[in-house]
């Protein structure tokens, strides 16, 4: 969701989907995390999280970095995923959205804290006088009800990141409040 506030800020509400698998031959420990910047006032509003079939977590711990201001959150139970080669419904499903307020001329960045493959990224609900990009290796599709949608067809090793982009088109007046939804 990306609403503008008329004062040179915008909401954005994230949703960050995805399955977690563990791809080695031992059973490793998993718990999801989020990370952001303090300044972007983060505001996790769920954090679901278990084995596909099994009734997820929602209890979450968090604390926040003196030095660098980085909030962190993360999953409060362990999990002990199983090797999928041996167990093919070994699998994490976990559910994020948050919400962060940033100017209304600006960017986010979605880091893959491991190996992925693929990944989707769906901007809903633009503002008007608002355009949201991205770029990459990529295939760009325009929806009908205006949305935009960017499928990444490749792998992304630990550290890499998608950045998606978001502005006021330069010959549009100030929006008045309005609702978009990015999907990551």
């Amino acid at each position: 969701m990306l609403e503008n506030d008329g004062l040179g800020q915008v909401q954005v509400d994230v949703t960050i989907s995805f399955d977690a698998k563990n791809y080695s031959d031992l059973v490793l420990p998993y718990v999801p995390i989020f990370q952001e910047e303090t300044f972007y006032s983060p505001e996790l509003q769920c954090l679901e999280y278990g084995i596909l079939g099994q009734q997820p977590y929602i209890e979450t711990l968090e604390e926040t970095n003196t030095t660098t201001k980085v909030k962190t959150v993360k999953g409060k139970h362990t999990i002990k995923l199983q090797p999928f080669r041996s167990s093919g419904k070994s699998i994490c499903q976990v559910k994020m959205r948050y919400r962060l307020r940033m100017p209304e001329n600006y960017s986010d960045v979605t880091s893959f804290a491991g190996p992925t493959i693929g990944a989707t990224l769906v901007a809903q609900n633009i503002p008007p006088g608002f355009d949201v990009v991205s770029i990459g290796e990529n295939t760009s599709t325009n929806h009908q009800n205006g949305d935009k949608s960017w499928y990444f067809d490749r792998p992304f090793i630990t550290n890499q990141h998608i950045r998606v982009w978001w502005f006021r088109q330069s010959d549009s007046k100030p929006a008045t409040s309005q609702t978009s939804e990015l999907r990551q």
